[in-house]
């Protein structure tokens, strides 16, 4: 059998170097796809975690609030219990630094310094003689990471300003952190410094992020846990270190969906041409498999030479394709760090990593794809006698199905899509994939019907146009199922995810360009950072609010708190904002509820809109009571509306800020939304609030047009590099026309030379199989329009709800689904112009001759 394999499939391959490097080069891009997707959703998690690991080093415990602080003096309340070697305060949170102008985030770490190095592992180096204690006591010193001070030019004794929440602040460099233990936390763009210190920098001295536990040796773990909680009391939770993973899931859930449905479609389209390369290689090599089947070889050799071929060819495309996989991680993390996880996550610069798995993965996935692709004709090679294999002639549609049953099941198919779709995720699990997966289903059972169907008034258009040549093009196209419906299902899949990326980019700049504007409304948005980072970049005193309601040319100015809460263990965006001044700037888009309701029943209780993604998460409604955690303990608040809101994945409650303040006892800001005088120019107003409170603080002052633009640029950002992967798709529906054409051209040689020894002009032959090209891209391109609506609007309302809780309407354009349409057409006529001209200029004795 081995040395069968290497007569019978190395050799040919050797000598078909091009056709196998397309073959291949098809599965490298599917192998890549998926490659990327994993490979960038572990180097996220991964920096998350690494952080979060150097930072808790050893902890046992953590004693911490829904709010995000406890009380200092709660650290010696768990000091005291039975059991607790270590109990140190400890607060993280991420600053920017004004001078040296630093653009990127900074992860300022708070600990007790005379006695942390029993939990966390620290290597500091300064001057000759060491550390500067005396900087550290002067409440003003802080370790720097080394990579990050020697980026910056700050050598020990140095000082530095950053922007916080307490406004502007003036730091010394009293030590440098080696890049181990906590110098590796956020990539090294870290400084360690008092307790005391940073939560001044927070304007909260009496708070700490947390408290970390060290449990004695011997001692009973979960029997200390129990102790601390009774200590503590029920309003704050006792557990282990929990990183940040949760959230990141959550956030990246959709966009990893989108990867993943990307690369499924791409290995599918690979999957076409792949079987497209093994049916020219079967109808070739015919007689070769004749030969060894008239030697005696079983039909299980020939089968397994087939496939096993084209598993080669799989490899072939499946090393590159994971060397391809991890240059598009690198390229697709950096794109999430900048436009999507950054806007919900302070992160560092992340290294792509791609896991030993998924790379092993994704090549198993192309080998697999490669493999499964070639089984049909190889068993359609393998069930011939050896005298029709001796002939050249093999059963093009080898799954031998009527075409009643094809349309029977296609319905079946289809209905169950239906069904699934009106179901939807309430009460279908995964009822997007279940759509997804029958559609699949029904264009593989019915693309054979339905092109011709579609290509039948086509035909008999250029049979009276060109009686030769369209209907010798048309008769070949009718007695080709396999080859001309496997072909047509690769150009539809091809040119449909080009449609739906379309649509869903461009559904979701409509909606949420629109949801900005709406929703917000107002002239100008004050913050700190920039536009790409989440809530402002920290908050800020509401001494900055008064200030700006005093500037000349402004008749209003709304606020914001903006932060994460958890409930019933996820994390829910909890917004404290001004109703009454909302309501004259801005509007709610309701799906229950009205303005009338809101303004009369939010204002000063404990109420709250909720958005669609929270009370279909959590299978709320209005009137119903949702508990939250405050400072007082749990308290119940009524829904008194469901919204449209696009700001978090698992959902958006929002609260009047005044009752928040009392509940929570927060009285920090993250924003404020100006609304100008009539005739205000936007600009002169912008300068005089950064002359007012620049010097106190580092804000940022955007109009909301420039924030719309900025999230739009983004979605275009992000889909920027699908389109990559959307291009490589169509580019193989392209060779798979290719080598559509050229297998009905070697089939039916000996038909073509016939019809050039009659007299046919080269001419002819060339527009007879253009024309089958013309066909093949014509239905294709109809059955892709309709495939890229339906899956737009099922990522839309479907994948979507199930992975973020919300829908986004679906807009169809004419101008996408025709370039569709159209663009399938011209990409199937050109793929035809090489074999067409092939077919043309052979000669008519060896196309007689050939058997």
């Amino acid at each position: 059998m081995r040395g069968a394999f290497g007569f019978f499939s190395l050799r040919p391959l050797w000598r078909k170097k091009v056709r196998v490097a397309l073959s291949a080069a098809s599965v490298a891009i599917g192998v890549a796809a998926f490659v990327a997707t994993a490979g960038t959703n572990r180097s996220l998690l991964a920096a998350l975690e690494q952080s979060a690991s150097a930072m808790g080093g050893k902890t046992d415990l953590e004693v911490r609030s829904p709010l995000g602080w406890v009380p200092l003096d709660l650290v010696e309340t768990v000091r005291e219990v039975a059991g607790v070697e270590v109990a140190l305060p400890f607060s993280a949170f991420a600053i920017r630094l004004a001078r040296p102008r630093f653009e990127e985030p900074v992860l300022v770490v708070g600990v007790d310094l005379a006695g942390d190095a029993a939990l966390r592992v620290y290597r500091g180096s300064g001057t000759v003689s060491g550390l500067n204690p005396l900087a550290l006591l002067s409440g003003s010193g802080a370790l720097l990471g080394r990579p990050l001070a020697e980026e910056l030019g700050l050598p020990v004794g140095s000082d530095f300003e950053v922007s916080c929440p307490a406004g502007k602040r003036r730091l010394v460099v009293a030590g440098m952190l080696e890049p181990e233990g906590m110098g590796k936390a956020f990539a090294s763009r870290v400084m360690v410094m008092p307790v005391g210190l940073a939560q001044s920098l927070l304007s909260a001295p009496d708070r700490c992020g947390e408290i970390h536990v060290l449990v004695a040796a011997g001692a009973p773990k979960e029997e200390v846990r129990a102790r601390i909680e009774a200590a503590v009391g029920e309003r704050f939770l006792v557990a282990p270190p929990e990183g940040p993973a949760m959230r990141m899931e959550s956030v990246l859930g959709t966009l990893r969906v989108t990867f993943l449905l990307t690369s499924i479609i791409a290995l599918g389209v690979a999957v076409f041409l792949v079987y497209n390369s093994a049916t020219l290689a079967a109808a070739e090599r015919a007689q070769e498999f004749g030969l060894l089947r008239a030697l005696g070889a079983t039909r299980r050799m020939v089968l397994a030479l087939s496939v096993g071929e084209s598993a080669l060819i799989g490899a072939f495309g499946a090393l590159p394709g994971v060397g391809l996989g991890a240059i598009l991680s690198n390229a697709a993390t950096r794109l999430f760090v900048r436009d999507v996880a950054g806007a919900y996550f302070v992160l560092p610069r992340v290294e792509a990593r791609v896991a030993p798995e998924h790379m092993l993965g994704g090549a198993a996935a192309g080998i697999l794809a490669a493999a499964a692709a070639a089984l049909l004709p190889a068993i359609s090679v393998s069930r011939v006698s050896p005298l029709f294999a001796l002939r050249r002639e093999i059963r093009e549609d080898p799954l031998r199905l009527t075409g009643r049953l094809r349309v029977v099941g296609t319905a079946l198919f289809l209905a169950a899509a239906i069904v699934a779709h009106l179901l939807g995720p309430d009460r279908l699990p995964h009822a997007g994939w279940i759509v997804f997966a029958a559609i699949s289903a029904a264009l593989l059972l019915g693309v054979w019907p339905a092109t011709r169907a579609l290509a039948a008034p086509l035909g008999a258009c250029l049979r009276r146009v060109a009686p030769v040549s369209g209907r010798l093009a048309y008769d070949g196209f009718v007695r080709s199922p396999g080859r001309i419906g496997f072909t047509a299902a690769a150009i539809a899949a091809g040119f449909a995810l080009a449609l739906q990326t379309s649509l869903v980019l461009g559904s979701c700049r409509e909606a949420i360009g629109n949801w900005v504007v709406r929703t917000l409304g107002g002239d100008l948005w004050i913050f700190h950072g920039s536009f790409t980072t989440a809530f402002g970049g920290g908050p800020f005193g509401e001494d900055v609010l008064e200030e700006v309601r005093r500037v000349p040319g402004i008749a209003r100015a709304g606020s914001a708190r903006v932060r994460l809460l958890p409930i019933h263990g996820e994390m829910v965006m909890l917004t404290a904002f001004e109703p009454d001044d909302h309501a004259k700037r801005g509007k709610f888009d309701y799906l229950s509820g009205d303005e009338a309701t809101t303004l009369r029943e939010l204002p000063g209780r404990r109420a709250l809109l909720v958005s669609e993604g929270f009370a279909r998460h959590y299978r709320v409604a209005r009137g119903e009571g949702v508990r939250l955690p405050t400072a007082k303990g749990e308290v119940e608040y009524i829904v008194v509306g469901v919204v449209v809101d696009y700001s978090w994945p698992m959902g958006v409650v929002l609260v009047d800020r005044a009752v928040y303040r009392e509940d929570f006892g927060d009285p920090m800001l993250d924003d404020c939304v100006v609304v100008l005088e009539p005739g205000a120019d936007a600009q002169t107003v912008r300068k005089e609030i950064l002359a007012r409170v620049g010097d106190r603080y580092d804000l940022f002052v955007g109009t909301l047009g420039e924030f719309r633009d900025e999230v739009l640029a983004t979605l275009d950002r992000f889909f920027g590099f699908m389109r990559a992967e959307v291009a490589s798709t169509v580019l193989l529906a392209f060779l798979g026309v290719v080598n559509a054409v050229w297998i009905g051209t070697l089939v039916r040689s000996r038909e073509l030379g016939l019809l050039r020894a009659v007299g046919a002009p080269s001419r002819t032959v060339f527009r007879l199989v253009t024309i089958e090209g013309l066909l093949i891209g014509a239905a294709g391109g109809a059955i892709g329009a309709a495939l890229g609506i339906a899956v737009a609007g099922e990522v839309l309302s479907g994948l979507s709800i199930e992975f973020t809780g919300y829908g986004i309407p679906l807009r169809v354009s004419p101008w996408p689904v025709l370039a569709t349409a159209g663009g399938s057409v011209l990409a199937s006529v050109a793929a035809a112009i090489l074999p067409a001209r092939a077919a043309s200029r052979s000669g008519i004795l060896e196309a007689i001759a050939y058997e």
